[in-house]
């Protein structure tokens, strides 16, 4: 008896084995075939749109960033400078990434299959009430960001005053953020919840803490404040710098992206992943925005036009199902910023001749 059990756990072990390597295969196709749909669909997309959708790109750092944000003919150093101050200032990018980490271990103890580390990390991390205390703190760098944009600034030395008190008042003490780095490295996770470099920060002067956010801290921390998800790069299909267009109402600034799917039935997760990235990037540019002095002043509206291709017929998408995909997504505050945000969605089918844009 005790034969066969060895035996029939050898042959499920190399089942597992087998759907291991299955598993890697199909994700080499996939990215395989990514890569083939965008070199084969880089002509035709360059003969539509022109430069206007740039190339694809992985945005990592603030420099990443500041290159698509910025406007053309501005330079990249400055608008890097002021990118990382948006993010420093009050710890604003520290307390959305620590905070958004914790939430993570909470939604992996409440989901399917959660470890027992995970299980009892999140079970500490409430007892310590940790979300809660990260989350105010967060909320109140925020808010201090967006007061002092709305009134250029400040606001006067008595506005600048309450908004310093709201906000040491909210902060949450260096040991107790430790203890909740602590309990992120324990819970097995930890990496993909940046908690080394969130350990790094805490351990670390002004100008270092200015370092790590110019660099692979930039992404992760202005993700987790712009949509409330840390990401650790941008990953874009294709994505434009922002250039400024007159029109008669005055100067907007516009910025394309473009995501790109092999299937039609991937366009929905194409959308998410689309308005992700550019509301990130929409923030960056509207933390230039309210940090350029008066010579150097860049456009209220940001107009963000986002385009998802994908390689099928446009119409194994039925047409009610095509109806019911959305031509654009609102955001009615950008945090920090305190204005709305419009991203235009169109939807296309590429064709060898063509990108055909989908009715909706």
């Amino acid at each position: 008896m005790s034969n066969q059990i060895c035996a029939v756990k050898t042959e499920v072990s190399s089942v597992k084995t087998q759907m291991q390597a299955m598993q890697k295969d199909i994700r080499s196709t996939a990215t395989s075939s990514g890569a083939l749909l965008e070199f084969a669909s880089s002509g035709v997309i360059d003969k539509q749109f022109g430069a206007s959708l740039g190339a694809p790109c992985a945005l990592r750092s603030a420099e990443d960033v500041a290159a698509v944000v910025s406007p053309v003919g501005r330079p990249i150093v400055p608008s890097t400078t002021q990118l990382v101050a948006a993010l420093a200032g009050e710890d604003l990018g520290f307390w959305h990434l620590a905070s958004c980490g914790v939430r993570h271990v909470q939604d992996l103890a409440s989901g399917k299959g959660p470890t027992a580390a995970v299980v009892a990390v999140a079970n500490e991390l409430q007892a310590m009430r940790a979300y809660e205390q990260l989350a105010v703190a967060a909320a109140a760098a925020t808010s201090a960001l967006e007061t002092s944009a709305a009134a250029g600034g400040g606001g006067g030395p008595g506005g600048a005053a309450a908004v310093a008190a709201a906000v040491a008042a909210a902060r949450v003490p260096e040991a107790a953020c430790m203890a909740v780095v602590r309990q992120l490295h324990r819970s097995g996770v930890g990496s993909g919840m940046f908690a080394a470099d969130l350990e790094r920060y805490l351990l670390s002067s002004p100008e270092q803490r200015a370092e790590l956010l110019a660099g692979h801290m930039f992404v992760p921390c202005l993700s987790a404040v712009a949509t409330g998800t840390a990401l650790p790069e941008l990953q874009v299909d294709r994505c434009g710098r922002v250039a400024l267009e007159e029109q008669v109402s005055g100067a907007i600034a516009v910025l394309h992206i473009g995501e790109l799917k092999l299937a039609s039935a991937g366009v929905r997760v194409a959308r998410k992943q689309v308005v992700r990235s550019a509301t990130a990037l929409a923030w960056a540019y509207h933390a230039l925005r309210s940090g350029a002095d008066s010579a150097a002043a860049l456009p209220l509206v940001l107009d963000v036009r986002a385009h998802v291709f994908t390689s099928k017929d446009g119409r194994s998408h039925s047409r009610q199902a095509s109806r019911q995909l959305p031509a654009y997504h609102r955001v009615e505050r950008l945090p920090g910023h305190g204005c709305p945000l419009t991203i235009d969605l169109s939807y296309y089918t590429l064709t060898p001749s063509a990108a055909k844009r989908w009715d909706l």
